[in-house]
């Protein structure tokens, strides 16, 4: 199985490609995924932060892990849970923009932005219903273990 950083990060960069390259574009679509681009560049910094890391423990957690490092997954743990909202509502904002995109593709069909739009749909419902819950539930397994060896960080 390959990193969830790596698999993550190559997403993202596809993404982010796609988008650059429909929002050059001097259209209604390209202004509108210009927006959803804005967006996704903020929105990616918040997960590198926060979800990742408690990604990425999930799955090498059978490797050894010190006490300074799972301070700082229970760092990106407490991110993650003051990030939320805030990420969810990027997710909205975006799915807004995407929408409308889409009714706008139906007068002008792009088909290379049709399935960006789809692609990037796709992909704040992974996030939302696999990866954000998952990261959720290794952070609390992160902060479980920290219990057990005394050493949880107090905020």
């Amino acid at each position: 199985m390959k990193d969830t950083r790596i698999l993550l990060e190559n997403e993202h960069e596809e993404l982010l490609e796609l988008l650059g390259e429909i929002a050059r574009k001097k259209t209604e679509v390209g202004h509108l995924f210009s927006e959803v681009l804005r967006i996704f560049r903020y929105h990616l910094v918040k997960e590198n932060e926060s979800v990742v890391p408690l990604l990425a423990y999930m799955k090498d957690r059978l490797g050894e892990y010190k006490g300074n490092e799972k301070n700082f997954l229970n760092l990106a743990r407490a991110k993650l849970e003051d990030l939320y909202p805030e990420m969810i509502s990027e997710h909205n904002e975006m799915g807004k923009l995407i929408r409308l995109a889409q009714i706008k593709l139906e007068e002008e069909p792009d088909k290379l932005a049709s399935k960006l739009a789809e692609q990037l749909l796709h992909h704040v419902e992974l996030e939302e219903e696999l990866l954000y819950p998952a990261a959720f539930a290794s952070g609390d397994l992160v902060e479980y273990e920290l219990e057990l060896l005394g050493d949880k960080i107090r905020y």
